[in-house]
């Protein structure tokens, strides 16, 4: 995979945590509510937030403490430096 790819697919993983976030109690929904074991969850998951499998997977293994806000803050400063660097990258 080239050094674009992985910051794509980086990005990909960064915005479906942020969007994790951000709904929270739907997140926490689906884990507690989904019948059957951790692929099923990710699956419920993949498809409420259209979220391909290992978008949903991270979201599934995600850490409580992320969820301060301060870390949510640090997640989208990390995200938009994700950006830039894609940009970077793609421009030349």
């Amino acid at each position: 995979m080239s050094d674009v790819q992985n910051m794509i697919e980086r990005r990909r993983i960064m915005s479906a945590l942020v969007l994790a976030m951000e709904n929270i109690e739907t997140v926490v929904r689906l884990c507690a509510t989904t019948p059957g074991d951790r692929d099923a969850v990710v699956a419920a998951l993949a498809k409420e937030f259209s979220w391909n499998a290992i978008e949903a997977r991270a979201v599934g293994e995600m850490q409580l403490l992320r969820l301060r806000p301060q870390q949510v803050e640090t997640l989208r400063s990390e995200l938009a430096d994700v950006d830039r660097e894609i940009a970077a990258l793609t421009e030349g």
